[in-house]
């Protein structure tokens, strides 16, 4: 699916279009019909991951967007447990940690970023976003 920007959209969940039900709890994500697809094994772990991994999904439409493999959620999920860009802390997780992740992504994907913390609006691209001005 594209979004209105061209770039491809991937959801954190497998049914995105059950995002409002998933959200206000009136569906289970154990209950998601495409959970397979994210590469868990079970429901009950495709339940303990969804709720964690916005920003992997947003990882996703950057690879898609530069035509690269776009892996299954859990095999991303692996990935930055091995960089530890998460560490699971019990029904927590720790994560998504900005250093290991600018490190994974530039490692196997070739993709440039940098943590900064100290943000300005001005820095943050979102203007030239809203402005239709920003490019990849």
């Amino acid at each position: 699916m594209l979004g209105a920007s061209g770039v491809p959209y991937f959801s954190q969940w497998e049914s995105a279009e059950l995002a409002e039900r998933f959200v206000d709890g009136s569906l289970s994500l154990a209950d998601d019909p495409r959970w397979s697809a994210s590469g868990a094994r079970t429901p009950a772990e495709y339940q303990y991951w969804a709720r964690k991994v916005c920003g992997l999904a947003c990882l996703k439409m950057v690879l898609a967007r530069r035509g690269l493999p776009v892996p299954a959620m859990l095999r991303l999920v692996e990935r930055a447990l091995a960089w530890q860009a998460y560490v699971p802390q019990g029904d927590r997780v720790a994560g998504l940690i900005y250093q290991p992740f600018v490190r994974w992504v530039a490692a196997e994907y070739a993709i440039a970023a940098e943590v900064a913390p100290d943000l300005t609006v001005g820095r943050t691209g979102i203007r030239r976003l809203a402005a239709g001005t920003w490019s990849w």
